[in-house]
């Protein structure tokens, strides 16, 4: 199988205030992806064949920028640790879109707000809110399964910081599914970590 993957990544000050985007593709070819819009073929001594191509691809473009910040950027964010590095608030956005042949999904977008110590003496809890929206492939054979033609949700979280090395999460999620058949999912979670 080959696999190309290409991504561009920036930082930069809007105004005093950080923010930053990545832009990103991969293909994938030489291999076998079922096509979700082919006709399945029967073959003599072989059975049942089901339709395939050569390659795939999805390309997504994604950013973040600091609306509010307590205190001056100095020098560039450090994404990978997924914490907020200034006190503050900002907004993420991702909007995505694939080979629909070949994927389950054609597009996606998710956006959201979320920040770090924005309620006075707990600089260290950390909250988000986010929503996101996915467009289905849609077959001859999603309405017979039942399927739609989008998935979304919602989720919202809040991080106390108990001591430097205790946070307790309170998480809501809603989520609207794709199966006609299902209700709308209302997931409520509690998390305690410790860090040694």
């Amino acid at each position: 199988m080959r696999r190309s993957s290409r991504h561009a990544r920036f930082q930069f000050l809007l105004g005093s205030r950080p923010g930053g985007t990545n832009v990103g593709f991969v293909y994938s070819g030489d291999n076998r992806f079922f096509n979700y819009n082919g006709r399945l073929t029967f073959v003599p001594g072989e059975g049942i064949i089901p339709p395939t191509e050569d390659g795939t691809w999805t390309i997504c473009w994604s950013g973040w920028q600091y609306v509010h910040t307590e205190e001056d950027a100095q020098g560039p964010m450090d994404l990978p640790n997924g914490r907020p590095d200034l006190q503050g608030a900002g907004v993420f956005w991702r909007l995505g879109f694939a080979d629909d042949d070949t994927n389950p999904v054609e597009w996606s977008f998710s956006a959201g707000l979320g920040g770090r110590g924005i309620i006075p003496k707990r600089d260290n809890d950390v909250f988000g809110v986010g929503c996101f929206y996915a467009s289905l492939v849609t077959t001859r054979f999603t309405g017979i399964l039942g399927i739609g033609d989008h998935v979304q949700g919602l989720e919202v979280f809040y991080n106390v910081a108990v001591t430097p090395a205790t946070q307790l999460s309170f998480d809501l999620q809603l989520i609207d599914s794709a199966a006609s058949a299902l209700d709308t999912a209302v997931i409520l979670g509690v998390r305690l970590m410790l860090n040694f």
